[in-house]
């Protein structure tokens, strides 16, 4: 998602669960960065071995990892950078108050193309939800098996670390204009304001291809703002039209608009 404090992009580790101590929750070399929205399939699992996913994301695209396998992400100067998001996927446990959630994060993928395949779940026909969690980790494993691709489509909630980013909708006028430029002749527009619909503060204002930012929004609510544009020199609006978004937790949402008509 390519909107201020969205997640860009993330890497998965997985973990073999079904191993025993010393080396249970042994740890696959993890995957590369892919973008948010792109599933993730790890090879060479082991055979009816159980498989925990451990998803880190990230708010920038401009990271690697470390080395080949490695689950730090660093920088273009070799500095590691922490994840912003924190997510475990695999098997719902039965009756287990820490699982609850649905996996609204992208799908950590396992797969093979020989006799061991990947490991991950979903509740379909893959594998029943009446596993245990193994120690150290909040959700079952979910086990690999052969000739098949097995997703580990149950997550518990994404954890977010750090600063929160501010809960927002902008405002432009890029898909208002129409045939309308930009300019300070007559008939082209100036700049605008936009104001938010019932409010008592007063309108932010911007040049024609500028923006303006409402901040502090409540997540889930539906917010109406009224727009008017102006031509240079001129105190009063000769055009008007009306933007929509709903604001979602931790991003700077863009509205839409209506076209601007003249008032």
């Amino acid at each position: 998602m390519d909107t201020p404090g969205a997640m860009r992009s993330y890497m998965a580790t997985l973990y073999d669960v079904s191993v025993e101590p010393p080396l249970q929750g042994f740890a696959l070399p993890s995957s590369g960065m892919v973008p948010c929205l792109q599933d993730i399939t790890f090879l060479f699992v082991g055979l009816d071995h159980e498989y925990v996913a451990r998803v880190q994301g990230f708010d920038r695209d401009d990271l690697k990892p470390q080395i080949t396998g490695s689950p730090n992400a660093v920088d273009s100067d070799g500095q590691v950078v922490a994840p912003r998001w924190t997510a475990e996927c695999g098997q719902l446990v039965t009756g287990s108050a820490g699982a609850g959630g649905a996996a609204s994060e992208p799908d950590d993928s396992d797969d093979d193309d020989s006799d061991d395949d990947d490991s991950d779940d979903d509740d379909d026909d893959y594998g029943d939800d009446d596993g245990t969690a193994a120690p150290g980790f909040s959700v079952a494993g979910v086990t690999a098996t052969a000739h098949f691709t097995v997703y580990a489509s149950y997550c518990q909630p994404i954890v977010e670390h750090g600063p929160a980013t501010n809960t927002g909708i902008s405002v432009n006028l890029a898909h208002a204009q129409r045939d309308l430029a930009c300019g300070d002749e007559s008939d082209e527009i100036a700049t605008f304001s936009a104001e938010l619909a019932g409010a008592t503060s007063p309108p932010l204002e911007a040049e024609c291809a500028g923006s303006v930012e409402f901040s502090d929004l409540v997540p889930g609510t539906d917010y109406q703002f009224n727009v008017l544009a102006f031509e240079a020199g001129s105190d009063e609006p000769r055009w008007a039209t009306v933007c929509r978004a709903t604001a979602e937790r931790g991003i700077v949402i863009p509205a839409n608009c209506d076209p601007l008509r003249e008032r």
